[in-house]
């Protein structure tokens, strides 16, 4: 049975393959597909974004991902400074978090990150292979697997990012 926390990425990937009945495949086998495209990210910091008041103030209330990655998975799924930390809202498709007051700095994200388009086409090219010589669709399935492979994000390893310590001084 497919997790309940997979429930949005889910439905966004029935809606790009056309399947929003759930007759081609269902929630467990697109959720298996979804958890072969997933990356997981550990203290990523967020970026903050300026929020600029009347009379010029600005504060520092909204955070993203640095790297621009979405579609999150809300099981697991931690911002923290030096302890956890909770945002008033958080949109898990953009990878963007606000608070209603200003949070210590620097903010970390850990959790899970899906490449909702790697698992739609390749749930497309499952679908053609299934359907085989009856693939009435074949030509329309193609041309939807071919444009998501070009909106998947770049795999293929570890990623590193360059991390500076302020308690510690190089002399």
């Amino acid at each position: 049975m497919a997790r309940d926390t997979m429930s949005g990425l889910i439905d966004r990937v029935q809606r790009l393959i056309d399947d929003e009945a759930g007759d081609l495949f269902s929630d467990d086998v697109i959720e298996e597909h979804l958890d072969r495209h997933r990356d997981r990210v550990v203290y990523a910091e967020l970026v903050a974004e300026p929020t600029y008041a009347t009379g010029g103030t600005v504060s520092y209330l909204a955070f993203c991902h640095s790297l621009g990655w979405g579609d999150w998975e809300v099981a697991d799924l931690v911002a923290q400074d030096y302890a956890s930390v909770t945002a008033d809202t958080a949109d898990l498709k953009t990878g963007r978090w606000t608070f209603s007051s200003e949070p210590d700095y620097p903010l970390y994200i850990t959790g899970w990150s899906y490449d909702i388009y790697g698992a739609a086409a390749e749930l497309l090219d499952m679908l053609m292979v299934r359907l085989g010589a009856n693939c009435d669709n074949c030509d329309y399935y193609r041309k939807m697997a071919t444009q998501y492979r070009t909106q998947t994000r770049q795999r293929g390893g570890v990623v590193s990012v360059e991390m500076v310590r302020g308690d510690v001084a190089v002399y």
